[in-house]
């Protein structure tokens, strides 16, 4: 978890890419040796923290997934939300390990425990917003989106002032996570 989390702080504070292992085993206090202990390299680490963030938000959602009230999921969602230098960290880890897919253990440990968050998410959704599961599908589908979406956005200097400000749009957008996985409206 040292190393997990000195990884993650170094590359919300700098460019993903620039990163070596050198300065996370030197950010995390341990050695090179206690590194290659744990990680077979970069790649491994980001897996590790991806699977640690994935089980993080399956432990969240099955918290609240008993709960049809709004209230809590978007306290789930704001979360998820409240850090998004640390969500676009992750998303950058993502997108480069999507390209290659490296076969790492925990890569598709990680890859296993995502699809299990996304069905736990529509079956959910069914569950609480009496969405039919193809509905619940598109309902899961389009939270998703929205959070990629608005991390794409986040840093251009021009979004702050259409939104209202990052921290509002944040804000407005773990309610509506919160009300899309709560109530069924069909369109």
């Amino acid at each position: 978890m040292t190393l997990l989390n000195a990884a993650l702080n170094l590359m919300i504070r700098n460019d993903p890419d620039s990163i070596t292992v050198t300065q996370i085993f030197r950010a995390a206090g341990v050695s090179k040796a206690t590194f290659y202990q744990y990680f077979s390299g970069r790649e491994d680490l980001w897996c590790g923290i991806l699977l640690e963030e994935e089980r993080w938000r399956l432990e969240g959602l099955e918290q609240v997934a008993p709960q049809d009230d709004p209230c809590a999921w978007e306290l789930l969602f704001r979360d998820i939300f409240q850090s998004p230098d640390k969500l676009a960290a992750l998303q950058f880890m993502e997108s480069r390990l999507r390209a290659a897919p490296p076969d790492i253990r925990r890569y598709h440990h990680w890859q296993a425990l995502r699809s299990t968050m996304l069905d736990r998410m529509v079956t959910v959704v069914n569950r609480v917003a009496g969405a039919p599961v193809p509905k619940s599908q598109q309902v899961v589908a389009s939270i998703w989106c929205q959070m990629d979406g608005w991390l794409r956005v986040y840093r251009d200097p021009e979004f702050a002032g259409l939104s209202g400000g990052r921290r509002q749009f944040a804000r407005w957008l773990a309610s509506d996570c919160a009300r899309r996985m709560t109530q069924y409206v069909e369109s």
